[in-house]
């Protein structure tokens, strides 16, 4: 039985099986890409559309890093006194385009309401639970694929600049705990 099919019952399985042969997956990215892997092993005729060569696009902005420990959700409790001095500081992390905040008015307030505590540990609790299925579906790519040499699990380390920052990131350390991350 094939990843694809682990969740689902045999009739649905027979049902797929006579209904769909070919699918498109679009985009070609690391998910795209592990999409379509597990389509064609489980049968299917799969076509990957991409405006970029395929896999070119998977390393970008994430260190060569197969992020599984990466449960800590962008929004935190205390955000929404955090973004006004994010916007004024010159060195900030966050730039915003006031006009088209207000033209995604309904998706900021959303994104803010997900910085409840209890909301924040929910996502992070999902987060989690796609990560580990992730490295398993990883892991047998690597080894059906043959590149299980050029794969090195390390640990992560990070660095703070200032005893505050690291006071700041206590939450997210707590998050990684309550959940079994290091």
């Amino acid at each position: 039985m094939s990843y694809l099919e682990e969740g689902l019952k045999d009739s649905e399985v027979l049902k797929l099986d006579r209904t769909v042969k070919n699918i498109a997956v679009i985009g070609a990215g690391i998910v795209g890409i592990c999409s379509a892997y597990f389509l064609k092993k489980s049968g299917f005729n799969v076509t990957l559309i991409d405006r970029e060569q395929p896999g070119s696009m998977t390393s970008f902005g994430h260190a060569c890093t197969f992020a599984d420990y990466a449960n800590v959700p962008v929004n935190y409790p205390g955000l929404i006194w955090d973004i006004p001095s994010m916007l004024l500081r010159k060195d900030g992390p966050l730039a915003v385009d006031f006009f088209y905040i207000l033209k995604n008015l309904p998706w900021a307030i959303s994104f803010l309401k997900n910085c409840k505590k209890e909301k924040v540990n929910e996502i992070a609790n999902s987060l989690t639970n796609l990560l580990k299925h992730s490295q398993i579906s990883y892991d047998e790519i690597f080894q059906d694929v043959n590149v299980k040499e050029y794969i090195s699990y390390e640990e992560n380390l990070y660095l703070f600049d200032s005893k505050k920052s690291y006071e700041n990131y206590e939450y997210a350390n707590m998050i990684r705990k309550n959940n079994k991350f290091k």
